[in-house]
């Protein structure tokens, strides 16, 4: 058995679901693919070729997850409350040996971003201070978390990195985002997780 979790700003249609369910059948044929999942807007430009990409994370939406496996795994960590949620469960995943596959015959639509803008010519994804706090404080618990999984360490210090650069040069907003770091760099020092108490960064 299989269960499909879509977010509220994401569409799939009634095909591209039948088209994951032929996908699982296909490429389950050992028990151990624990979490299949559809390419997205943002990341389809492949070559024709390639049908299916052996994946380290996915995004929680999408995923099409195994009851059995979920069940070995265990819950959602809901001490990390919004950012990185899903790369937790997948790496998690990864650790029981499962495999995460995408089909990148199916595209999913999905809007990512708080807010998008245009600064010449450079598209600018704009994160709300809440975000960046979850960002910074969660990406801090991934690093010591799973240091093992170096290529997905590695890739998300550059994500990361890039949004800090991206408020910095192109946010008129960004003293309130700077502080959004530097608490959430705090609270994860002080191991203060779950939803953000700091009120003025919402």
């Amino acid at each position: 058995d299989w269960i499909v979790l879509l977010d509220q700003d994401s569409r799939m249609s009634k095909e591209d679901i039948e088209k994951m369910e032929q996908f699982i059948l296909k490429e389950d044929m050992d028990g151990m693919l624990g979490i299949a999942a559809p390419a997205v807007e943002d990341n389809w430009r492949v070559p024709k070729q390639q049908k299916v990409k052996r994946k380290d994370v996915v995004i929680t939406s999408g995923m099409f997850l195994k009851l059995s496996a979920f069940e070995e795994v265990g819950l959602f960590n809901q001490e990390l409350f919004l950012y990185y949620v899903d790369y937790d469960y997948c790496l998690r995943m990864r650790e029981k040996k499962y495999r995460i596959l995408q089909n990148m015959g199916v595209i999913m639509e999905h809007n990512c971003f708080d807010d998008q803008d245009t600064k010449g010519g450079y598209k600018v994804n704009k994160y709300t201070a809440i975000r960046h706090y979850y960002s910074i404080r969660n990406w801090l618990y991934m690093k010591h978390r799973f240091p093992e999984e170096k290529a997905f360490l590695e890739r998300e210090k550059e994500n990361c990195k890039g949004r800090i650069e991206e408020m910095i040069y192109f946010d008129s907003g960004r003293c309130k985002k700077i502080l959004a770091l530097l608490f959430g760099t705090l609270d994860y020092y002080r191991k203060k997780f779950g939803k953000c108490e700091w009120k003025f960064l919402y």
